[in-house]
Order: structure tokens, then C-alpha cells, then sequence
């Protein structure tokens, strides 16, 4: 074999060897850029929001009343305490159910026995022997005469009963109200989303949460401290009653009071 015919090969080798280096840069270049691409994507902006809050409160002349009127009776024995007050709330209920009243209904609440034990000063906290029994017994009297206040609790304690626990007005059609309070707040916090946004020259486009809340205040008189118990009794016996009910406690109005939250997308 002749040298010319070896330099054949040599040449067509390095030819090839010089091409595959020339293609290389092209290669690693194009890999590199590919792999650059996605890092070089601006992050997803979050959605500008207008959030706002209204709120509406509604009021409502109450149409029933509750009297809660109890009897706490103490006996040496337990069954003869709870015939005692039993026999008391008896003769409450009857004298309360003869006034007549429109709309009233009676529902018995909490009835308890509970043992009297010796005074902790006399003997050992854990050696005290029980003495004695106590009987409580509680009805609530509901009516829709708001003004019967003093009528039923002076019928009440008169025959039998000792204990005024309290008293409430209230309305029959407390959810009409609130579905009202809560329609008016809905609207006060998407007029206020309005406003805010034309104040920012945004618009608002989707509507992404909404909660909502609603509360009843006033009404509730009374309550089961002593000083509240005997001021509510002292209001009775002190002030005379009439046909055109009572003059000391005035029903006054109920408060239904909503609050919406809104939040809508703007662009």
C-alpha cells in the first residue's frame, strides 16, 4: 500500500474530528439555554383583593314576655322539701294561669335537690353531716301581653313562689329580622367595595368569600344574683298594677344587628 493511500483515512478522521468539535460548543449551548428557561419565567402575580365589611342593625317592637318565677323550699327531709315546693309551684301556676293571659304558656326549668350539709366552722370540711334538704323549682311564663309584668309576678309570689328570676321581651319572628339586618349589611359592604375601588381606578370582578353574622340584643331584665332578684321583686310589690299593664318596666326595642364580610378579585 502506497502512502498516498494511508493519507486517506488520516485526513477523512480529523476532518471528522474537527466537526463533531465545532458542533460541540452549538450543543452545550443549546442543552444550557433549554435548562435556563424556565428560571428565567417571571413568578405568577397574586390576584390584587378589596376586602370590606358591612354592617346594619334592625329594630323590632317585642311581642311576648317571659317571667321566670321560682320556689326554694328547705326541710329536714329530702322528700318533704320536694313536696313543698312542688305544692308551692302548684298553687304559683294555678293563680298565674287565672289572670288570663293572651297567648301564655307555661314550661317548668331547672328542679333540684340539694343536701344542706352542717356549718365547715363546727366540724371538719370532710366530717360535716348533712342537716337538712333543699327543693328549687323554676317555670317560665311566657305571654303575649308585654305589659302583664308586675300582674304575673305578684300572682306568682303571692301563692307560693319566692324567687323572681328574671325576665325577657322577645319577638315571634326573630328570623324575618334577621334575614332583613343581614340583606342591608350585604349591601353596605358591596357599596363600600364599590366606592374603594373606583377611589383606586380598580374594578371589581369576582366575588371569592362572603361570612356573615348575626346577633339579637336587649330585652332581658333580671337575672340570678340576689340584688337583681330583689330589685325585680321590689318593682312588683312598689308599683301598682292596672288594666293597662305595667308603669316601672317598659319593653323598649329589639336590636337585631348583622355583619357581612365580602372579598372580590380586582384588576
Amino acid at each position: 500500500m502506497n502512502a498516498r493511500a494511508i493519507a486517506r483515512p488520516r485526513t477523512l478522521i480529523a476532518a471528522l474530528f474537527i466537526a463533531a468539535l465545532a458542533a460541540a460548543p452549538l450543543t452545550l449551548s443549546r442543552s444550557a439555554s433549554a435548562q435556563a428557561a424556565p428560571s428565567a419565567q417571571a413568578p405568577a402575580r397574586a390576584p390584587t383583593t378589596i376586602s370590606t365589611n358591612g354592617t346594619a342593625k334592625v329594630y323590632r317592637t317585642p311581642d311576648y314576655l317571659d317571667v321566670h318565677v321560682g320556689v326554694v323550699v328547705s326541710a329536714t327531709k329530702a322528700g318533704e322539701a320536694q313536696d313543698a315546693a312542688m305544692s308551692a309551684m302548684e298553687k304559683s301556676i294555678a293563680a298565674v294561669k287565672a289572670l288570663n293571659l293572651p297567648g301564655v304558656k307555661l314550661q317548668t326549668g331547672d328542679v333540684r335537690l340539694t343536701p344542706q350539709y352542717e356549718d365547715p366552722s363546727r366540724v371538719p370540711w370532710e366530717m360535716r353531716p348533712i342537716i337538712g334538704y333543699s327543693a328549687a323549682m323554676t317555670v317560665r311564663v311566657r305571654t303575649d301581653d308585654v305589659k302583664a309584668t308586675a300582674r304575673i309576678i305578684d300572682a306568682a309570689l303571692a301563692n307560693g313562689a319566692n324567687r323572681v328570676e328574671g325576665l325577657n321581651f322577645g319577638i315571634h319572628e326573630a328570623i324575618e329580622a334577621r334575614e332583613e339586618a343581614i340583606r342591608l349589611a350585604a349591601k353596605a359592604a358591596k357599596r363600600k367595595a364599590k366606592v374603594l375601588a373606583e377611589s383606586l381606578d380598580v374594578r371589581t370582578t369576582r366575588l371569592t368569600s362572603v361570612t356573615s353574622h348575626a346577633s339579637i340584643y336587649g330585652g332581658w331584665y333580671g337575672g340570678h344574683n340576689a340584688y337583681q332578684n330583689s330589685m325585680v321583686q321590689m318593682t312588683s310589690r312598689e308599683t301598682p298594677s292596672n288594666d293597662d299593664g305595667d308603669g316601672a318596666i317598659e319593653p323598649g326595642q329589639i336590636a337585631i344587628h348583622a355583619e357581612v364580610n365580602v372579598a372580590y378579585e380586582a384588576e
